[in-house]
């Protein structure tokens, strides 16, 4: 939580840097997640966390 919160007020301050570090950690959650939990949980929890854990950073790293 920390680290999204941090990254937002990277972005906030300057936006180059902080659109970059909002993609990266947005493509990490999108390509990690899945992988570390593929034999854990059920691919619609797998979306579910997905869709809401890395949507919004990619979502905020493409509008800056």
């Amino acid at each position: 939580m920390f680290n999204f919160l941090a990254s937002a007020v990277v972005a906030w301050r300057t936006n180059v840097i902080g659109a970059t570090v909002l993609l990266i950690e947005g493509l990490v959650v999108l390509i990690a997640y899945p992988i570390m939990t593929y034999h854990h949980f059920p691919f619609s929890t797998i979306v579910f966390v997905v869709l809401t854990m890395a949507l919004p950073p990619l979502v905020a790293g493409f509008l800056f």
